[in-house]
Parts: C-alpha cells; sequence; structure tokens
C-alpha cells in the first residue's frame, strides 16, 4: 500500500526553506547584539 503524502513536494521544500530562513535571521539578530555590544566599550574608550 505505500505512504501517502498530504503535501506536495514543492510545498515541503518551502517548510524546508522557511526553517532555515527563521534559523538564518536568529543568528542574524545574535550576531547584531554581539556586535552592538562589542562596539558599545570602544565608543567610551574614544572620548
Amino acid at each position: 500500500m505505500g505512504t501517502q503524502h498530504n503535501a506536495n513536494s514543492g510545498e515541503l521544500g518551502l517548510n524546508e526553506f522557511f526553517k532555515k530562513d527563521q534559523s538564518i535571521e536568529k543568528q542574524y539578530e545574535k550576531l547584531n547584539k554581539l556586535l552592538k555590544n562589542y562596539r558599545m566599550p570602544m565608543r567610551s574608550q574614544r572620548v
């Protein structure tokens, strides 16, 4: 009898794409936060 899939392969591909996209966005946010924290002490030293 075989396995039936409710979603077609294109929909499954899009779901994986959006999961990876969300993961990349989270990583970008973490890096951005780290960069801001890194820059803060440098600005106070210049003054």
